[in-house]
């Protein structure tokens, strides 16, 4: 099982997010023999010396598309990378 087009705001790589609300999305794949059943997830965003700014922790959820999350303190003109577990 794997993720596939992960997007923030339906943008694959955005630039200029000037929001602390953001909207996430994933695909969840299945590779052969596998089902691909999502039953939560975490979502982590990180700076771009990766320090940790953002942890959903566990979230029991089955949504993997407009995944609306408030990201505090996020900075003008600083580059952040987020990754999400299911």
């Amino acid at each position: 099982m794997r993720l596939s087009r992960l997007t923030c705001n339906q943008l694959d790589r955005p630039l200029g997010v000037d929001s602390d609300i953001l909207r996430f999305g994933w695909v969840l794949l299945a590779g052969p023999g596998e089902s691909a059943v999502q039953t939560a997830y975490r979502l982590r965003v990180r700076d771009e010396d990766g320090s940790l700014v953002f942890d959903s922790g566990r979230t029991e959820s089955r949504e993997s598309q407009q995944i609306v999350l408030r990201v505090p303190g996020l900075l003008p003109s600083r580059v952040y990378g987020w990754e999400v577990r299911v």
